[in-house]
């Protein structure tokens, strides 16, 4: 017996109908404006939870890097808990973790789309 799905559910499938648009529509494009062809596009769609997604947006306002130290007074996170989302974020390769000075410099090298 299958049970309706709630309004929540409904949201969110749109959410990813959305998302889903927009990389069919990135991976058809072909050509650059000028009309020269380019490399095909590497897709990949990954999972994010919301501590993930608000290192992401921290880094892409601040020119894609921050200090750790930064990121943890903007996020708020103790230490412990921020070196694990950044942990996580540099294993699915969206960040790149460089020591700097007595702490460590953060890189976005991803292009993120929402």
């Amino acid at each position: 017996m299958h049970r309706p799905l709630g309004r929540g559910s409904s949201i969110l499938i749109f959410d990813l109908q959305k998302r889903i648009e927009k990389l069919e529509l990135i991976s058809k494009i072909k050509k650059l404006e000028n009309g020269s062809e380019i490399k095909e596009l590497e897709i990949k769609v990954v999972s994010l939870n919301n501590w993930e997604k608000r290192i992401i947006n921290y880094l892409k306002k601040n020119d894609g890097e921050l200090t750790q130290v930064e990121l943890r007074h903007l996020t708020g996170l103790s230490r412990s808990n921020l070196s694990k989302h950044l942990s996580l974020l540099d294993e699915k390769k969206i960040i790149k973790k460089k020591p700097y000075k007595r702490t460590n410099k953060i890189f976005l090298i991803k292009n993120i789309i929402d």
